[in-house]
């Protein structure tokens, strides 16, 4: 992935972003996927995101509506929502470890203290399983926040972003929130700052789609890559 940057840089931008992402991994990092594709594209996205599948995953996915299909179309091939290392919500959705009751089926009524509280469940239940979760290991994805945004304001939205990356960095976990918005609209910019990073997602014309990275706090913008 070749990224331009400030001269102030290594002179070898492969090796600054490489090392960014590698200390994401080991300290925990959210993330704030952007860009107005379609959702089979932002299913690559999260697939990429969740891990590949031979590798030791806890995965936490967090739908405002869904259809089952989706779910797995989301989660890396071979795997599927119903098995132990993958845990979902989702309207309509229990999952039977827990006894907490499923996500309404109208999404007026699943409000962000619900969602909080199951995210905080599912981190206790994996964190249990496994005697301690190593970095990068927990892998948590949301979708999408312009839902969360139609019922609640800003100010709570926020709230919910900050405690949720509290939980992630907790276990050195790796979470993302999609936002299907151009990356240059200004709630972006303002919900930046709440993210490690951000993936802006783009498709042009028949060309396959493609990501680039933007993490602010390094001025690093990666050049536009595939997305696979």
């Amino acid at each position: 992935m070749t990224s331009t940057h400030s001269p102030d840089h290594s002179q070898d931008p492969r090796a600054d972003i490489d090392t960014i992402l590698t200390r994401f991994k080991r300290r925990g990092c959210t993330l704030l996927v952007t860009g107005s594709v379609d959702e089979t594209i932002a299913g690559i996205a999260t697939r990429r995101l969740l891990g590949a599948p031979e590798c030791s995953r806890k995965r936490l996915l967090v739908f405002s509506d869904a259809t089952f299909d989706y779910v797995d179309y989301c989660l890396p091939g071979g795997t599927n929502l119903h098995e132990s290392h993958n845990w979902v919500m989702m309207p309509g959705y229990s999952d039977q470890r827990t006894d907490a009751p499923s996500c309404p089926n109208d999404i007026n009524e699943c409000d962000l203290a619900h969602v909080h509280r199951e995210i905080t469940h599912a981190i206790s239940h994996f964190e249990q399983a496994t005697g301690g979760l190593a970095p990068a290991e927990l892998r948590i994805g949301i979708a999408s926040l312009a839902d969360f945004l139609q019922v609640n304001d800003l100010d709570a939205v926020t709230r919910f972003l900050h405690q949720w990356a509290d939980l992630v960095r907790e276990v050195n976990g790796m979470g993302h929130v999609r936002f299907p918005i151009p990356d240059s609209a200004e709630l972006v910019e303002t919900l930046a700052p709440l993210f490690d990073a951000r993936i802006e997602l783009r498709q042009q014309g028949m060309e396959p789609p493609e990501q680039r990275w933007h993490i602010p706090q390094h001025e690093i913008t990666t050049a536009w890559t595939t997305l696979e």
